[in-house]
């Protein structure tokens, strides 16, 4: 735990120096706490916390990290995780007690993975000025994508390197020990080199740095930090564990100057805190806790003293502020100050602005002092732009305010001592409005009780200044309709790791025991992560196999306010590769309502389990392309459509099932036509899964409005090219069906009969109830070439609705009640003189019935 509100630590007695250094990588920032040094642009955070090699080409690349301790008595221990086999190309070597970075010069030792043949032991090295001897190797061989928790400890000239394979069960096995000669000067790094050849440049990752001085209680306890969790009460940390007596010895406290006492002692479940209850209320202000006679577990007595304020601020906890108007993109001004601003909702009493630090992006910045409301808007901006702020009443300034990023970036609110207090992560298909996006407009928050419910719970303003600094969303409605908390996907990321999704962001610490997989390996350990902290990270103990059948439950989960999931079910799927035909395009809307999106439908019509993201989509004919971002599976028989705005396809067309609703961008669709391609690339090729030139001539021509009409397929089984397989959405299910299986579905039955109709009395009203004849062929000859025309009762000629076109062995025609004269045709009954003849001369004629039907009011 880390205490807030410290000023200066003054400590007195004897000296004591910070004896473990921790990297857990999860910060994603290597420049700082702890900082490291040399080719740190070459590493980031993968969504598992790891630090990762994110190299451009082959080579070698190497981070270093000073090391401050004194003495020889150390111990080291790092997670490596080799997404390959070693060999003398792709190698790891984890430097120890280097005297400098430059390796051509350098003393100190190392642990090297990675020689050419099939042996691949840990081998420790010794370098002196650069040169390199080996000192021994290790009986374990490391080799087909090994990981391992490498553990190595020095004391005076004797080394022990040990190792930990997964699970990490702390079993370690013994690789070697040795014995070494004392280096000519002091150790001062740490180190990390992975090389690599350039299809290894991503296949480095490590977690869990530690390095400990092994004399952690060398020394007397000093008190190092001071938080004020009640008017009348403190927290005070020190830096080691107490002795129980001496801590709670209020005798041994005293606040200068002395406005209240310590009346009370406790020490808390973590022996490193104590809680002191004081006489009265401390009023705010500067002080100096002085500790005398608090000793350690080895009686190491004390005198230490700190300085600390009381700012008069409330305790800040997840929530008590949050983000609530995003003004990123101020250019065209239409009524707003021509600069960016960010604003907080405060939703409790007593804080004080300066219990703050703000993230944009990699940069943070503290927040300036300033006493808060429950209830207030405060408008951050950039201290340069005071003077555009002058009449934005509930403002302030701030120094050196990281820029917003027009596209969306990560924003965070944190407390002093780290705790996450709100965090979104922003991007222009929030606006919902695509020229509210080009700037001018903010975003806004809809409903600050659902801060969990991130992209849905924010739009564009609909302020005429284009925003509300400072003040209450135009966009505020406590009435707002919010998705139902629920899993929207599980995904294996590989054989040991799976996501979940959620549509809430996520706050509490979740616990391997809240997820169990039935017929599988039990969960290791649970991360929480994604930029919104809506995934949820599972490691297993063994791998899932495939072809097993596996379901994972979940229980004991709520969203960041707080409201419980219910123990849910899934079924755990491993994704394997999208061929030709396995997912088409079902549905599409290229031609949208007035400040509407597109979207684009796809049915999973294989036995199989694909990954969204592997997807891409394309219009052909205008080049654009599009990865389809959603890291999601789509199950056998399932649906999922691509939208930029899901949120405004649950606002016009009725939803069952949001969740199947994935937020992405699409290639442009002009209104008149165009295509849309589905495809993967693998090994360098482009490999087309399905493909459909869409135009608005498709629509059912007696639809005098298409305007927020989708056309639908009719069957997933039959050709996506062929015209007769799509049809207008119903009027009767709102002009569209994203997420559902469509109006104008048509399940294909199999017959004996060459010829089929289906169904023989159909009303082309629109209702989605037998809006179209379907005239069913199968069995055919190939090269069968077909007529097909339409008669009334009196005889006449109505329809020539197919004129001499070559067709396959089996598929259907579709009449959707209209004229050759563009007309509806009346209620009545009408023949249809079906005429078929092939290359060898042979001619069939075939007469059928059918009736055109309609609502009798």
């Amino acid at each position: 735990m880390k205490l807030l509100l410290i000023l200066l630590a003054v400590v007195c007695g004897t000296h004591s120096l910070s004896s473990q250094i921790i990297d857990d990588f999860a910060d994603n920032d290597l420049t700082v706490n702890p900082e490291w040094y040399g080719d740190i642009s070459d590493f980031s955070t993968n969504e598992l916390g790891q630090l990762q090699l994110h190299a451009t080409s082959a080579g070698s690349s190497a981070i270093f990290l000073p090391i401050p301790f004194t003495g020889d008595n150390l111990t080291y221990s790092l997670d490596c995780f080799l997404d390959f086999s070693p060999s003398d190309n792709n190698v790891l070597t984890l430097f120890v007690e280097l005297d400098t970075t430059d390796l051509t010069i350098a003393n100190g030792y190392a642990i090297q993975l990675g020689q050419s043949g099939n042996q691949d032991p840990l081998e420790f090295i010794q370098l002196i000025n650069g040169e390199i001897t080996v000192l021994g190797s290790g009986e374990h061989q490391y080799t087909d994508n090994p990981a391992f928790r490498l553990q190595v400890h020095h004391i005076g000239n004797q080394w022990t390197i040990s190792s930990d394979s997964l699970p990490f069960d702390q079993r370690f096995t013994t690789e070697l020990q040795t014995t070494a000669p004392l280096l000519p000067n002091q150790a001062n790094y740490f180190g990390i080199m992975c090389s690599f050849t350039s299809t290894r440049t991503d296949k480095f990752r490590f977690d869990n740095l530690a390095i400990t001085h092994a004399n952690l209680y060398d020394s007397a306890p000093t008190i190092v930090g001071v938080e004020i969790s009640a008017p009348d009460e403190l927290i005070a940390e020190f830096s080691e564990i107490l002795d129980q007596q001496s801590a709670e010895n209020p005798q041994n406290y005293k606040i200068m100057p002395a406005v209240a006492q310590v009346i009370q002692a406790t020490l808390l479940a973590d022996p490193t805190l104590v809680q002191l209850t004081l006489n009265e209320d401390l009023p705010a202000g500067e002080y100096t806790i002085i500790v005398e006679g608090i000793k350690d577990q080895s009686g190491h007595d004390t005198i230490s003293q700190l300085r600390f304020a009381n700012t008069g601020a409330t305790q800040l906890n997840p929530y008590d502020v949050v983000i609530n108007e995003i003004f990123d993109d101020p250019t065209p001004s239409i009524g707003l100050p021509d600069a960016e601003y960010l604003e907080l909702l405060v939703r409790k009493d007593g804080l004080n602005l300066s219990q703050l630090e703000l993230t944009i992006g990699s940069k943070s910045v503290n927040l300036p002092d300033l006493a808060l409301r429950e209830g207030d808007y405060i408008a951050l901006y950039d201290l340069n732009d005071r003077e555009k702020f002058t009449e934005i009443e509930n403002s302030i300034g701030v120094i050196d305010l990281p820029t917003l990023v027009n596209s969306g970036n990560q924003l965070q609110l944190t407390r002093s001592d780290g705790l996450l207090i709100h965090t979104i992560a922003y991007d222009d298909n929030w606006y919902r409005d695509r020229r509210k996006a080009d700037g001018g407009w903010s975003l806004e928050q809809i409903n600050p009780d659902y801060s969990c419910a991130i992209a849905e719970n924010w739009t564009a303003s609909v302020s005429l200044a284009g925003g509300t600094p400072g003040y209450k969303n135009a966009t505020y409605d406590p009435q707002g309709e919010i998705s139902n908390f629920q899993i929207q996907n599980i995904v294996p990321l590989d054989s040991i790791t799976i996501r979940v999704s959620t549509n809430r962001s996520l706050l509490q610490t979740l616990q391997s025991d809240q997820f169990s997989i039935s017929g599988g390996p039990q969960v290791q350990s649970v991360i929480t992560g994604g930029g919104n902290h809506t995934e949820i990270i599972l490691v297993l103990t063994q791998p899932l196999l495939r072809g097993n059948s596996y379901k994972l439950s979940i229980s004991g989960i709520s969203d960041c306010h707080g409201n419980p999931l219910e123990e849910t079910t899934h079924e755990i799927l491993i994704p394997e590769p999208a061929m030709a035909g396995d997912i088409v395009i079902n549905e599409v809307l290229f031609d949208p309502y007035p400040g509407g999106e597109d979207f684009v439908e796809l049915y999973n019509r294989s036995s199989k389990a694909l990954l969204l993201s592997s997807l891409r989509l394309t219009n052909t004919e205008n080049s654009t392309s599009v990865q389809i971002k959603a890291p999601i599976l789509v199950s056998p028989g399932n649906y999922v459509v691509v939208t930029p705005d899901p949120s405004d396809l649950r606002r016009r067309y009725p939803v069952d099932h949001p969740e199947r609703l994935i937020e992405s961008d699409l290639p442009a669709l002009p209104n008149e036509g165009g295509n849309i391609t589905l495809f993967v690339t693998r090994n360098s090729r482009t490999e087309i899964i399905d493909a459909f030139d869409y135009s608005s001539d498709l629509h059912y021509s007696l639809l005098k409005e298409t305007e927020g009409v989708s056309l639908e397929r009719i069957s997933p089984e039959a050709a996506t090219q062929t015209s007769e397989n799509w049809h207008s959405a119903a009027a009767s299910r709102g002009f569209a069906t994203p997420g559902e299986v469509n109006s104008q579905f048509y399940f294909q039955m199999n017959t004996s009969q060459q010829w089929q109709l289906n169904p023989r009395t159909f009303s082309p009203d629109g209702d989605g109830f037998d809006d179209y004849l379907l005239i069913n062929y199968s069995d055919l000859k190939p090269g069968v070439i077909v007529h097909i025309k339409i008669f009334d009762a009196a005889g006449r000629l109505i329809r020539y609705l197919v004129n001499n076109q070559t067709v396959g062995t089996h598929g259907f025609f579709q009449w959707d009640g209209a004229t050759d004269a563009g007309k509806k045709a009346p209620i009545g009954i009408y023949t249809l003189y079906i005429q078929s003849f092939n290359d060898s001369g042979e001619v069939e004629l075939i007469k059928e019935n059918c009736v055109v039907a309609a609502r009798l009011n």
